[in-house]
């Protein structure tokens, strides 16, 4: 098998991972979200464990780090996120992003700076520049370092070094030439909930870390998928 033809089942095993993962929340079955999240982390271990994952590295982790901060599994959120800061701390370069189409849910703030680019630009097209047909269609997007940031700043489990960590958020959305609007606003709020000692504590954080995975959170659990299966059975 050539190279492209791996990179192409690479590329359909993340399809299948975000087909899963992103109606989550429009399914009225706690047990039936709860099973297309479990397959949508197998899909994605898989799509690493095959081999070929030099394209799509940071998406694949991005999105497992997005679905284990869903589902309260911080221990994992850290260790997928530190996997892909470390790899890229001097390869800014090379840095890609990912489409908020392909994202599952992660929490209100994300969701309000989704909801203030898609009105800046409704503003801009319609009263600011109302001749002008709009051109860029991939405007909701984050670069994927810099989620993986804000989402290990979310975790309940690194308040020692919340400091530290947005020092660092900072200096890599610094080293942008051009980071998006997204990247930029999100960064904006999450120095504001730092700064502000009433920041109330976001929805996704309400959740304990209880439920975090074993010791070495990168190899895949499949005792959760095992579980959403029988449940879905029974319903």
């Amino acid at each position: 098998m050539n190279i492209g033809e791996n990179e192409y089942r690479e590329y359909v095993l993340i399809r299948r991972a975000i087909t899963l993962a992103h109606p989550l929340n429009n399914l009225g079955s706690n047990a039936l979200q709860m099973l297309c999240n479990e397959m949508s982390k197998a899909f994605l271990h898989y799509c690493i464990a095959y081999g070929q994952e030099s394209t799509y590295y940071s998406v694949v982790r991005i999105l497992l780090a997005a679905l284990y901060f869903q589902s309260g599994h911080y221990q994992a959120v850290n260790n997928w996120c530190e996997e892909m800061l470390n790899r890229i701390s001097d390869e800014c370069h090379s840095l890609c992003s990912i489409g908020t189409e392909c994202m599952p849910h992660i929490d209100e703030d994300v969701d309000s700076v989704f909801g203030l680019v898609v009105f800046y630009e409704y503003v801009q097209r319609q009263v600011l520049n109302p001749d002008v047909h709009q051109q860029q269609q991939s405007t909701l997007a984050f670069t994927t370092e810099l989620l993986a940031h804000y989402l290990y700043l979310e975790c309940p489990t690194v308040d020692k070094s919340k400091s530290s960590r947005l020092t660092k958020y900072q200096q890599h959305l610094c080293k942008l030439k051009q980071p998006l609007l997204c990247d930029v606003l999100l960064f904006k709020e999450m120095k504001m909930q730092l700064n502000s000692e009433c920041a109330e504590i976001p929805a996704g954080n309400a959740r304990t870390s209880d439920a975090s995975p074993a010791s070495n959170s990168t190899d895949r659990d499949s005792s959760l998928l095992v579980i959403s299966l029988e449940l879905v059975s029974l319903e």
